[in-house]
């Protein structure tokens, strides 16, 4: 999770993959469920989806046996859903998307003390939800969603400061959807300026994509090519999700 949250995907993904490995040779079920969950949000970034998929088969025989739902902890849960919706979105299935993104925040909603390992989802969602805003979704179904997302990031930040720049992104892309842009840009550049203090490069170049192709910033070139600086010092081409928004 640690290596996720800074962007190392392909580094967190070898670890993930030597857990899951270690989890089937010893029997532990329990261990089966983080590590195919943790792949699953890895194979997302990258833009592996026929892998992704059968990591969502798995998981669905796993999750299918009640009690691994119960010992695995709703973050799992939350983590299948969401797994589920970006296999949605990236099959232009839009309906089973949305879906599942309120299945999600069906969890959000329910999560009091939200877990480190739920840093990500804030950001894919908002990625998830703005590539059905262009897919014309109606915003009535998309409010809800992402009123649910920015409250689970509060929650998020209250509890661990690096998700202050996750519940900042959250917010600008609310204040967008209400027609808000001025706020908007505030919040996202806040957001990019909070990840690149705390080193969380990830968060910044997301942030500053945002920034250059929603805000009409004045440094729209400049902030693209911080994007890309980070993405090539990472080892890590442009999540598909993130490409989707560009199109």
């Amino acid at each position: 999770n640690a290596l996720r949250v800074e962007g190392r995907i392909a580094d967190s993904q070898a670890v993930d993959f030597r857990l899951l490995e270690v989890a089937l040779d010893r029997g532990n079920v329990i261990g089966q469920v983080w590590s195919r969950t943790a792949i699953a949000k890895n194979h997302v970034y990258l833009g592996e989806w026929e892998a992704l998929d059968q990591c969502l088969e798995r998981l669905d025989v796993l999750f299918a046996n009640p009690a691994n739902v119960t010992e695995g902890s709703t973050d799992n849960v939350m983590t299948l859903h969401l797994a589920h919706a970006a296999a949605h979105v990236q099959a232009g299935r839009d309906a089973a998307a949305l879906t599942s993104l309120a299945e999600v925040a069906r969890l959000f909603d329910s999560m009091a003390s939200p877990g480190i390992y739920g840093m990500e989802p804030v950001m894919m969602m908002c990625d998830m939800i703005e590539v059905l805003r262009l897919r014309r979704a109606d915003a009535t179904a998309l409010s809800p969603i992402l009123r649910s997302v920015v409250a689970y990031g509060s929650r998020l930040a209250k509890q661990y400061s690096g998700a202050n720049a996750k519940l900042a992104y959250a917010r600008g892309d609310q204040a967008a959807l209400g027609g808000n842009m001025r706020r908007a840009a505030r919040l996202w550049e806040a957001a990019r300026r909070d990840a690149a203090e705390r080193g969380l490069y990830l968060d910044e170049a997301q942030a500053a994509l945002r920034l250059a192709h929603r805000a009409g910033h004045s440094e729209a070139t400049g902030l693209q090519l911080r994007a890309s600086a980070i993405l090539r010092d990472l080892d890590l081409a442009k999540p598909p999700l993130w490409a989707a928004q560009e199109a």
